[in-house]
């Protein structure tokens, strides 16, 4: 009877690590030759996953600092079981030579896997030697045509004087009505503010009404918003590599854990177009008001 189960234990790690061979991870470029300032599309491929939330999505290199990402999109499809997320970063480089673009790393579980290195050849513009080359020639002054432009003064000077008596006609008419009323000025914290907003994004009921890609987007631009007025951050303006960068020596590592996997989830969401299930929506909505409540700052006399 123990051999009966070794052999079905033994099976059945076989079987997992076969499945996890079958994960495929790629990267490729649409040509390898471009001159300078063109630009040419590096795709990443990963192919065979059983669940793409699970996967943390290597992040741009900081060795590629010659090359100038344009845009990035990306698409996620599915194939019975199996999903299949690519990515695209539109590229481009202003230095001639060899670009060595090294393996990117993906990890499933505990499981790494990397793509093959790629070199991208950067060229000059050939020069034709034998072609004389000449000096930009400087302005030329030309004669004023003074019939033209007093033809066309009295057509604006019309025009000035029909803009002003509709002007004056709107003030005249509406000058006896009351002023309106300033906007009261939002005395509330960044803090709570932010917590504000996600109780009303949870009343709005999006994703309930199927409006998921609008739901993350709101969750994680409060989380960004509040972010940037707290920490003195630009976190609307970055990407969520350069957040995560610049924000993890600022937060607790609880918070910033929190903060990881709200903004990667919501990104193959806007990006890769993954429809998470519906516990993953309450996840993300709770993960956002604990960052907010985590890094609260807590001498703040208006803080609750």
């Amino acid at each position: 009877m123990k051999i009966k189960y070794t052999w079905l234990f033994l099976l059945l790690v076989g079987w997992s690590s076969l499945v996890r061979a079958q994960i495929l991870f790629t990267a490729t470029l649409d040509t390898n030759r471009i001159f300078i300032g063109e630009q040419t599309t590096l795709t990443l491929s990963a192919s065979g996953l059983s669940d793409p939330l699970m996967v943390n999505w290597p992040a741009w290199p900081d060795s590629l600092a010659s090359l100038e990402v344009l845009s990035v999109d990306g698409d996620t499809s599915k194939n019975q079981s199996l999903y299949t997320i690519n990515q695209r970063f539109l590229i481009t480089c202003f230095d001639s030579g060899f670009v060595l673009i090294p393996p990117f790393k993906l990890m499933i579980d505990t499981q790494a896997t990397t793509t093959e290195p790629l070199l991208l050849n950067v060229s000059t513009v050939p020069v034709d030697s034998a072609t004389n080359y000449f000096d930009i020639k400087g302005p030329i002054n030309a004669p004023i045509d003074w019939w033209y432009w007093i033809k066309r003064l009295w057509l604006i000077a019309a025009i000035i004087s029909v803009v002003l008596a509709v002007l004056i006609w709107f003030w005249l008419r509406h000058r006896k009505r009351e002023a309106q009323p300033t906007q009261p000025v939002d005395t509330r914290t960044p803090a709570q503010r932010a917590k504000d907003e996600l109780n009303a994004l949870q009343a709005e009921k999006l994703w309930q009404s199927g409006q998921i890609k609008a739901y993350y987007s709101r969750a994680t631009d409060i989380t960004r918003t509040y972010l940037e007025e707290t920490f003195a951050i630009a976190a609307m303006e970055m990407v969520t590599d350069e957040l995560l960068e610049k924000i993890k020596t600022k937060v607790s590592y609880q918070a910033f854990d929190l903060l990881k996997q709200s903004l990667q989830t919501a990104d193959l969401v806007k990006f890769a177009k993954v429809i998470p299930s519906p516990d993953m929506h309450e996840k993300i909505w709770q993960a956002c008001m604990d960052v907010v409540e985590h890094t609260e700052p807590k001498d703040d006399p208006n803080a609750t």
